[in-house]
Formats: structure tokens, C-alpha cells, sequence
């Protein structure tokens, strides 16, 4: 694992699953309106298809605080016709007191510089608004943009035409929207 020290005394280290996971429930849980457990994380970073490990940032304040983490998290895609190790970058929470001290760029640009990152065949990111500019600043850059849409569909004549006899499409749509 790779470890570094920034000009505001906050350390990063690119550590494992195991090693982060109890430093890593707080601060997410502290940034969300809906707490999660231990559960959930070890689904989150553990239960992929394909077994990858995800790759953690964390920072740490001089007394060892964490003030930051975030995750890349590889997933295995079918692009041109092999298997491709895919990361998609999630999870970044910086304590509320250290928000504004570049905490995210630092993690961002610590963890473009590991080994483990190079090894897969592309990162991603669904942004929101607050991280874009970080992200652009540690050398991210934009290379398409999903727009985001929903497409309401009939059940019940969907079923229809896929040759489901009348009633039973009515049966298996009764409620579903």
C-alpha cells in the first residue's frame, strides 16, 4: 500500500477493505441521511461478481482522525468481446470541518498515482455537482456524459406482446407501475 503526506498535515494511505472498514462506515455514515450497516458496506466493497478488490483512500488528521475516504470500486464489464476491469469511483466523503481544504482533490490525485488503478482498462464516475470540479482538478476529464432518463412502460401489453395470454399479463401487472 502506498502512503503520502500533504502541506496540510493530512496523510493518505491507499489501504484495504478490512483494514479501512470501520473508519469507513463512520465517515459515510456521518455524510448520509440513512445510516448504513455493516451489512450493507460489506455488500457495497465485498459482494461484486468477480471478486475484485476495491481500492481505498483515506485521510487522516496528526491525532489519526479520519477526515476522508473514498473508494474505487472495480467491476468486471464485457467490452469488445473480453472481460474488462472497470473501476467506478464512489463513495467520497470529507468530515464536514475539513470540506473546502482540497481533501478530495488530494485523495483524487493520491489515487490516480496507484499501481492498482493503472492495472484496469478505464475508471468512472457519475458525479454530482459538488465533486466535478475536484475531480477535473486531479486530472479527471470528461469523456461522455449520460443523460439521465426514465422510460415508462405498459406491463401488462408488454406481456401481451410477448405472447402472454390476456389474463395472466393482467395478473402479473396488477399493481406495478
Amino acid at each position: 500500500m502506498r502512503s503520502g503526506t500533504l502541506a496540510s498535515e493530512v496523510e493518505l494511505s491507499a489501504v484495504s477493505y478490512h483494514q479501512a472498514k470501520s473508519d469507513l462506515m463512520k465517515i459515510r455514515n456521518a455524510n448520509r441521511d440513512n445510516v448504513r450497516d455493516e451489512k450493507y458496506f460489506n455488500w457495497r466493497y465485498l459482494g461484486r461478481p468477480g471478486g475484485l478488490a476495491p481500492i481505498i483512500v483515506m485521510a487522516h488528521d496528526r491525532q489519526g482522525e479520519t477526515v476522508g475516504a473514498l473508494a474505487l470500486i472495480p467491476h468486471l464489464y464485457w467490452i469488445n468481446d473480453a472481460l474488462a476491469p472497470v473501476g467506478l469511483l464512489g463513495d467520497i466523503s470529507v468530515a464536514e470541518a475539513w470540506r473546502g481544504k482540497r481533501i478530495a482533490q488530494q485523495m483524487m490525485h493520491f489515487l490516480s498515482g496507484l499501481d492498482a488503478v493503472r492495472e484496469l482498462r478505464y475508471c468512472m464516475v457519475l458525479p454530482n455537482e459538488a465533486v466535478t470540479r475536484s475531480l477535473q482538478k486531479s486530472g479527471w476529464s470528461d469523456v461522455s456524459r449520460l443523460d439521465r432518463s426514465v422510460r415508462i412502460i405498459s406491463i401488462e401489453k408488454e406481456l401481451r406482446r410477448r405472447s402472454v395470454p390476456a389474463w395472466l399479463a393482467k395478473i402479473l401487472s396488477f399493481g406495478v407501475t
